[in-house]
């Protein structure tokens, strides 16, 4: 837990650091609040820097550490005058120090919990294994198809994939997620109970509150890996950020609206859930600008320059730039097709698919997967609708309530501030959007929350000035926290049984098959492929794993 709570300190200081130099512009409301809007983009930056380089290097930490004071030193040089963090020194023996203390302590106790989620076994832990030992490898989603899932969130932790924190790290990126959501929050209450607050503060820890409670409902979703949670961290404080923006002047509006564009560009570079954001981002930056064809090719650029580390990224594992979409994919020599299970059923299923009636028919509870039939490859078909609230009823839950704050805010709306109501349409654009790719509390919560939070925010305005404290600390006890806390060192990722074969004249290892369990590679040395396609090779036999992967064609089959 020390080492846990160390880790994410330089993580914070660092990303504190280049997200205040980025910030130039946009007037805030509180120096609590450009704190918290600093600290996710600067883990936006630094994430994406990191990215780059493994483009070239792999991820060592040596590496890590000179890229990252490289770019201290450029952000340094471009604004001498700047100051960098001046409202750290207010948080010193104060309260804000003690409730930023009790959220990494609580987020800590958390994210050592024992790795159990399956998605990190199979490809959460090994992209970062693959970013630390080799950097961005072409084809790797010909050894595991899950591998295409390229994200910065992988290269933020990469780094410390190494040496005795190697198999101790699988958790830690939730948990930091976690902390920096819940740190946000809890300045949010503490502004609020010394009257310096605004209304949006109230969605913030309404929104904070629901969605850890839900995401805490998720087995081991806490502790993992998934770039699902800071996700869901991001859409809150992007929609959070947005919030009241009315009340500034035009000016500072518009700064604020391009570090709301800023945050937007990071949630969709971490996950392309986060796209409806870009969309509420472009219209605030276009709608309020002096000279909107230029600010349109400016919006365009700094959405090209967050999503094009991880496209490329996801270019060179997959082929796809959209993965797991096959829309735009490359005629590439190591372009993902499809793994045999993906066929299983006797058809053949693209991946999209297979995510989608997985998360519509709860095939864990089927004897044989079903999928969704009708126009436009079932993407259409409501047949799921009704049983669905049964495997999944926290996020039914959600949407139900979503709904009954929703004619709240209808019948408010004459006094509710235009940014709320767009912030209430983004809510249920984005739960569209999850519900139709794959509807799973998991992918939506952050989507879920909105309405509901938006909703209770407008009622809380006559609460106790102590009741936000209330509703956070409530929050933190809705987490699920483990019987046993590791004082030091975080545990290890459970070790999987491996056994090394040769695929087509290349040594890689392969999970032991085991009756009821997903493969997965886990902590396996690499390569390591648990759904390989048949006819994956070495791209160049003489420069080894490190050049890549390819398709080659069919191995013929021995006769009998």
């Amino acid at each position: 837990m020390l080492l846990t709570l160390a880790i994410w300190t330089i993580l914070i200081v660092l990303a504190g650091v280049i997200g205040r130099a980025c910030l130039s512009g946009g007037d805030f409301f509180n120096p609590s609040e450009r704190f918290t809007v600093s600290v996710w983009v600067g883990v936006g930056v630094l994430s994406n820097l990191w990215l780059c380089t493994a483009f070239w290097l792999p991820l060592a930490p040596w590496g890590a550490a000179l890229t990252a004071v490289i770019l201290l030193l450029a952000l340094r040089r471009m604004r001498p005058n700047h100051p960098l963090l001046p409202e750290w020194g207010k948080l010193r023996l104060s309260a804000a120090a003690g409730l930023l203390a009790l959220a990494l302590l609580a987020a800590a106790a958390v994210a050592v919990s024992p790795v159990t989620l399956v998605d990190t076994g199979i490809y959460h832990y090994p992209a970062m294994r693959w970013l630390a030992e080799y950097g961005v490898v072409k084809g790797t989603a010909l050894l595991d198809v899950q591998l295409g899932y390229a994200s910065p969130w992988f290269a933020l932790f990469a780094p410390w994939v190494h040496g005795g924190l190697k198999t101790r790290v699988a958790g830690l990126a939730g948990g930091f997620a976690l902390a920096l959501w819940l740190v946000g929050a809890g300045l949010a209450g503490l502004r609020l109970y010394r009257g310096t607050g605004r209304p949006g503060d109230w969605f913030f820890i309404w929104a904070t509150a629901l969605g850890i409670g839900a995401l805490g409902t998720s087995e081991g979703l806490l502790a993992s890996s998934s770039p699902d949670v800071p996700t869901a961290a991001l859409i809150v404080v992007v929609l959070w950020a947005m919030l009241d923006r009315e009340t500034l002047p035009p000016p500072a509006r518009r700064g604020r609206d391009w570090a709301v564009a800023a945050l937007a560009g990071i949630a969709a570079a971490i996950k392309l859930t986060a796209a409806p954001l870009l969309l509420l981002a472009g219209w605030l930056v276009w709608q309020s600008a002096p000279r909107r064809r230029w600010t349109a090719l400016a919006f365009v650029a700094l959405g090209s320059v967050a999503l094009l580390p991880v496209t490329l990224a996801r270019v060179l594992t997959s082929g796809c730039p959209l993965f797991p979409s096959k829309l735009l994919a490359l005629p590439v020599a190591w372009c993902y097709e499809m793994n045999p299970w993906q066929s299983s059923s006797g058809i053949p299923r693209s991946l999209t698919t297979v995510i989608r009636d997985q998360a519509r028919w709860d095939w864990g509870a089927l004897a044989v997967a079903r999928y969704s039939t009708g126009p436009l490859n079932g993407w259409l078909d409501w047949h799921w609708l009704p049983d669905w609230p049964t495997h999944e009823p926290v996020a039914a839950g959600l949407l139900a309530g979503s709904g009954l704050a929703t004619l709240v805010c209808l019948a408010r709306r004459r006094t509710m501030p235009a940014s709320w109501m767009w912030a209430l349409g983004t809510g249920w654009l984005g739960s569209v959007y999850v519900l139709l790719q794959a509807p799973s509390l998991r992918f939506g919560v952050g989507y879920f929350v909105v309405p509901l939070a938006l909703g209770l925010g407008q009622l809380s305005g006559t609460f106790p000035r102590w009741s936000p404290l209330l509703v956070w600390s409530v929050g933190l006890c809705l987490l699920p926290f483990p019987s046993r806390l590791p004082l030091v060192r975080p545990p290890r990722l459970t070790p999987v049984p491996v056994v090394l074969t040769e695929v087509n004249g290349m040594k890689l290892y392969q999970p032991v098959p085991r009756p009821g369990i997903f493969p997965r590679c886990g902590d396996s040395p690499l390569p390591c492929g648990s759904n390989t396609d048949p006819t994956v090779r070495l791209r160049d036999p003489r420069r080894g794993v490190a050049a890549g992967f390819i398709r080659g064609p069919m191995p013929e089959r021995e006769a009998f």
